[in-house]
Order: structure tokens, then C-alpha cells, then sequence
């Protein structure tokens, strides 16, 4: 990325700034603010976050995050992201209940789970950048979710496979990675995000 002229921000610099609801992310010292998604990704994002955290929180794993939250890439050249949702690894955090979160700037540890939900905006090389950094600091799981394809890219970031996420619209289990046993097609809300059930989508757009 070509920063000529383009101020970069620190580590220092950065956690200086006044807080933001704004999404923003930062590549090699750049804060980058892009316009806010659209409402069928926030309602994606949602739903997903939903059954994830009906999933997550009997089993201790830890807690489930959403955007706008950092996590703390590297230090210099200052790198933070901002998945749209993300699940904390209670056992390397030790954040295990809410109280924890308090006065937590940002994650410093890899989350157990990053999804993405992919925008129009989004390039490929956009999407494929933000896969290195998670896998840089040693995120294992990745989910990319297409809403207007129906898709969900299940990535194992560890050895950089892909897997068939398709099952996870038509009520299937996931066959790969630490999230295996989250029945996403048992849930009526995600099935309709995904735009199988009864024409959903259809219903959603005209609404």
C-alpha cells in the first residue's frame, strides 16, 4: 500500500483518539473509514451473532463480539482490524464474564472465530488481506458469508483449506473446524437470512 503523503498513525497516536461508533480499521498506520454497511448486512451479522452466542455461551467457550471491536494486528507498522463478528477465547483471554470486558480497549489475543460478511464494496483483495492478518496472529477459524450468493467459505486458517460451508443454508452442520456442532440451519432467523426459507429474501427486499 502506497502511504506517500498520507499520515500514519502509531501505536501511541492511535489509542489516543477520541472513541468512535464508527467502523474504521488501520493498515500500516492508515486509519481507514469506510461508509457504514448496508441492512442486509447488518441483518446478516445479526442472526449469525444470535446463534453463535445461543451456541457459545452454555459452553464457556468464551463471549461474542461484533463491530465495531479491534483487534490488535501488530504494533508497528500499526495494523487493527475489525471483523464483524468474532468469538473471544475465554481459556487464552481469561475474559469470562462480562465484567472482564470493562475498560478493554481492544483484543490483543486471536479470537477463537472471525466471520466476515462480505459487502459489495468488498474486493477480493480486501477480503484476502484481512485472511492474512487473522491468520498472522493466529486465528483458526474464518467465515466468509456472501449474502446475495447464499455462500459461507468455512477457512481453517492453520493449513489454509477451504471447506464447503454450503450446508450451513440448507440446515446442515458445518464438516470443518471448531464450530462443527453449530446446527446454523436449525435456527428459523438464520435460514431466513440465508434467503432459503419460503422466499424470505424476496419478502425481505419488497419489505
Amino acid at each position: 500500500m502506497t502511504t506517500a503523503g498520507v499520515k500514519t498513525l502509531t501505536f501511541a497516536e492511535w489509542q489516543s483518539l477520541p472513541e468512535t461508533k464508527r467502523r474504521c480499521e488501520v493498515v500500516d498506520g492508515v486509519l481507514l473509514m469506510p461508509p457504514g454497511p448496508m441492512g442486509e448486512h447488518q441483518w446478516a451479522a445479526g442472526v449469525i451473532s444470535c446463534d453463535l452466542h445461543s451456541f457459545v455461551t452454555p459452553t464457556g467457550l468464551g463471549f461474542v463480539l461484533t463491530a465495531p471491536y479491534d483487534v490488535l494486528i501488530q504494533r508497528e507498522p500499526l495494523r487493527v482490524r475489525q471483523p464483524d463478528i468474532m468469538v473471544v477465547n475465554a481459556e487464552l483471554t481469561g475474559i469470562r464474564q462480562p465484567a472482564d470486558l470493562v475498560g478493554l480497549p481492544f483484543l490483543a489475543s486471536p479470537p477463537l472465530l472471525v466471520v466476515e460478511v462480505i459487502s459489495p464494496s468488498n474486493t477480493r483483495r480486501h477480503v484476502e488481506g484481512k485472511l492474512v492478518d487473522y491468520r498472522s496472529i493466529g486465528v483458526p477459524e474464518c467465515w466468509l458469508v456472501n449474502f446475495p450468493a447464499r455462500t459461507v467459505e468455512v477457512i481453517a486458517t492453520w493449513g489454509g483449506c477451504r471447506g464447503d460451508g454450503g450446508g450451513l443454508w440448507d440446515g446442515g452442520y458445518l464438516a470443518l473446524g471448531s464450530f462443527a456442532r453449530v446446527r446454523a440451519g436449525g435456527s428459523r432467523h438464520f435460514r431466513a437470512a440465508a434467503g432459503v426459507a419460503a422466499g424470505a429474501m424476496d419478502d425481505y427486499r419488497r419489505g
